[in-house]
């Protein structure tokens, strides 16, 4: 009876252990409005898209994307509150594309994402883009 409680027990806490969260600041993203965070808010986005991992915004952070960025798999994206956000300065469609790895222009779906997103403005700064901000 103990080995099947302690086995059980290790199984809740590696269970714990996967589900790991991971400040999009820790990738060298900024987060002022002002500088280009594409590149390594994109590199966090892919950590988290291919380890099962929660990319975190913390509050009053505003991450500057000028290309596109992607989500996939089992990737998640949190902010801490409704002052987390993600503003785009993209002249094209789609800034951020889920279920969608990089470089598999014309963006087609790859894997079916089972994520979530919470908790996160997305705002497009640009006047010259027209459609949807996310392509699901």
């Amino acid at each position: 009876m103990r080995i099947v409680a302690l086995a059980l027990l290790l199984c809740l806490v590696a269970g714990q252990a996967w589900a790991v969260d991971l400040d999009v600041g820790a990738n060298g993203a900024v987060g002022d409005g002002v500088t280009d965070d594409t590149t390594n808010l994109q590199t966090s986005l892919t950590d988290c898209s291919n380890n099962g991992k929660t990319c975190v915004i913390a509050a009053g952070k505003n991450y500057r994307i000028t290309g596109p960025i992607f989500m996939w798999g089992t990737g998640s994206l949190r902010g801490n509150d409704s002052t987390s956000k993600i503003s785009s300065e993209q002249t094209t469609k789609f800034p951020f594309n889920i279920g969608v790895a990089v470089g598999t222009a014309p963006y087609t779906a790859t894997t079916v994402w089972t994520g979530t997103i919470s908790n996160v403005t997305f705002d497009i700064v640009s006047q010259s883009v027209n459609g949807r901000f996310i392509q699901l």
